[in-house]
């Protein structure tokens, strides 16, 4: 008796980046992962990737960031929410690989200047948003502390540790 092929599936973190359009995933990657469904082999996805002009380590690079995983079972959009509804205020979950920390800094820079009031067209949310690496954000650190104790009060400590964890 043969065994069925075990297929890759998405993670809920997975699902969760698809649905959210997240920073962590890139955007390179997004073609891929919407492919992952969990029915198609490996083989199958391989010569998709081939027709989509993707390298094959594509699909370890998507694995390694934990959006899938070989026989991953369907998430259902009740744990998603679960997962997210376990998150408050100060929950901070730092990866140790450096893009994603990256990634979730500058996401967590944007949405804290937007629920700030300040716009997009500022020069610090441009700055952050025009960031490509670490470097380039932590420059735009001072400024973003200054915006966001002059805009969010008493919030600002706890934001700033927030960001504090993501950039160290």
């Amino acid at each position: 008796m043969t065994q069925a092929p075990v297929n890759y599936g998405k993670t809920p973190k997975g699902k969760s980046a698809l649905d959210q359009r997240s920073a962590a995933l890139p955007p390179r990657l997004r073609p891929l992962l919407l492919l992952v469904d969990g029915t198609k082999t490996t083989a199958q996805l391989e010569a998709l990737m081939g027709q989509i002009g993707m390298d094959t380590k594509a699909i370890a690079e998507l694995e390694a960031l934990g959006f899938i995983a070989l026989g991953a079972p369907p998430s259902s959009e009740a744990t998603i929410k679960r997962a997210q509804a376990d998150d408050d205020d100060r929950t901070v979950r730092v990866s140790s690989n450096a893009i994603d920390r990256f990634l979730h800094a500058k996401r967590f820079m944007t949405q804290a200047l937007k629920e700030a009031g300040v716009t997009a067209e500022s020069g610090i949310a441009t700055q952050i948003e025009q960031a490509v690496d670490m470097t380039q954000l932590t420059q735009a650190y001072d400024g973003f502390v200054a915006l966001i104790e002059a805009r969010r009060g008493a919030e600002a400590p706890a934001v700033i540790a927030k960001l504090r964890a993501f950039l160290h």
